[in-house]
């Protein structure tokens, strides 16, 4: 067996079966995620919170070089199963199924949006960057706004 096995295997047997508090934990956290049995986007969040979970217990018995007793995966669960953490699950899993999860690259299309609000701040950067362009643009708007004024003053007179 090569090493990624070995050290796949020793994940799962130190983990071993689940006692009975984190079983019933981790139905709740299942029950606030899923609806009803049709409930893809709950089924999905629920298979996140998951993933997230065996993250977490992967790192921290990296940081302390043990498994986490009961009380601190209780308080794991705590705060996996906020209101808050929930609906960020059910987004997670909402995004995912329509291809736009954090795994997934961003489309051109999807970018598009970014690149044209970064050339009107460059555009604007350049205008304003050269002093001779800032007193014209200066110029501009004053000269718009006598006009404006004008403009209004004499459509006043019409009426």
């Amino acid at each position: 067996m090569d090493d990624q096995a070995n050290e796949a295997m020793s994940v799962s047997v130190a983990a071993g079966p689940a006692p009975a508090s984190r079983e019933s934990d981790r139905n709740d956290v299942f029950a606030k995620l899923v609806t009803a049995d049709n409930d893809i986007i709950g089924l999905v969040a629920y298979s996140i919170y998951k993933q997230n979970k065996f993250d977490w217990l992967q790192a921290f018995h990296r940081a302390r070089g043990r498994e986490p007793n009961d009380d601190e995966v209780a308080a794991y669960i705590v705060g996996e199963g906020t209101a808050r953490r929930l609906a960020t699950y059910r987004h997670l899993a909402h995004a995912t199924l329509e291809g736009r999860g954090p795994d997934v690259p961003l489309t051109a299309d999807q970018l598009r949006p970014f690149a044209m609000v970064e050339q009107r701040t460059s555009a604007l950067q350049r205008a304003t960057s050269n002093p001779f362009s800032l007193i014209i643009m200066i110029a501009l708007v004053a000269l718009a706004a006598i006009v404006g004024f004008f403009l209004a003053r004499y459509a006043a007179g019409l009426s």
